[in-house]
């Protein structure tokens, strides 16, 4: 069976395809998988469906394979949300780049493209980047629940401890110092570890609403007009309770 970590961008997705990996991986269930693009998955994946582990795969994106099996029951998935101006703010940072109104606009259309894709399939568990960050060990714990594997308290409580933000710098800076870090693929921009899928500078302040204090008013406008019925159904609140004042 898959399993699919398929959080937003720059969400926590990372950190749930870690932990789903180490949960299933210590059970002696599965093990997780190399990086692959998602459009190579269905390829991919039949050189592997047949295989009686549960496979982690990291994806943002839902491909039609991938909705296929979470349909008929091949897969399952853990996603996790997070506020998309918060998301905007951590992008153009790992980037390089200013969170300008036009970065914004490119990059809510892809956050809201990649949403439509996992919308209306079943098994999919949803975290939200205020749990995996403030109660890691919850977040264990229901994603065990979700994947029917077992985990006791001191287990998650473990991982928590294991893969906390302080623990993750020294991870990334271990692999530069040892030069573990690689291209995941011959064309790619940016280097990452092989087993952990992060990046060099994939750790920032982790900061929630760190976006009030970094995006300008246009900024916000862009990101509401797109995604605000999105941010709303999550909980998230908006500048304006006019979201048609953005649409122009």
């Amino acid at each position: 069976m898959w399993i699919f970590a398929s959080g937003m961008f720059r969400s926590g997705s990372t950190l749930q395809f870690q932990l789903i990996s180490a949960l299933i991986e210590r059970a002696g269930l599965g093990h997780r998988m190399p990086w692959t693009m998602p459009e190579d998955f269905a390829d991919f994946a039949a050189e592997h469906d047949d295989k009686p582990e549960l496979l982690v795969f990291k994806t943002h994106v839902c491909k039609h394979p991938m909705r296929e099996r979470l349909r008929d029951g091949r897969a399952l998935a853990i996603g996790a949300h997070r506020d998309l101006r918060d998301v905007a703010v951590s992008g153009a940072t790992k980037a390089g780049v200013e969170p300008t109104p036009a970065y914004c606009k490119e990059l809510m259309e892809g956050c809201m493209a990649c949403a439509r894709g996992w919308e209306g399939s079943p098994g999919i568990l949803e975290q939200s980047y205020t749990l995996l960050t403030q109660d890691p060990k919850r977040a264990c714990m229901q994603m065990a629940a979700h994947l029917e594997v077992p985990c006791e308290e001191s287990l998650a409580e473990s991982l928590a401890l294991e893969f906390s933000m302080g623990q993750q710098r020294e991870r990334i800076a271990c692999a530069i110092q040892e030069g573990r870090m690689r291209k995941p693929t011959p064309d790619a921009k940016m280097l990452h570890m092989e087993d952990e899928l992060l990046h060099p500078n994939h750790i920032d302040d982790g900061r929630e609403g760190k976006w009030r204090g970094v995006l300008c008013e246009d900024a916000v406008g862009v990101i509401e007009s797109i995604a605000g019925d999105w941010l709303l159904a999550r909980g998230y609140e908006l500048t304006s309770t006019k979201i048609e004042d953005f649409a122009a």
